[in-house]
């Protein structure tokens, strides 16, 4: 999963979260009442700044999420 695969308006909400992020990474797809679950883990490689996220998609297309 990369950043590709978000809207810019989630890309934002990361880099206010994580500033200096440079990696998406663990992700774990769900499917629940025909919505899709991302789980995800952004991080500072080297660093203990990271976050975990979650983004839905009705269709896991990339910029869906």
């Amino acid at each position: 999963m990369s950043a590709t695969h978000f809207h810019d308006d989630t890309i934002e909400l990361i880099v206010a979260l994580v500033a200096g992020w440079d990696d998406i990474w663990a992700p774990d797809v769900s499917f629940h009442g025909g919505e899709y679950y991302a789980y995800y883990a952004v991080s500072v490689s080297g660093s203990q700044n990271s976050s975990i996220g979650l983004a839905t998609s009705s269709n896991m297309e990339p910029g869906s999420w």
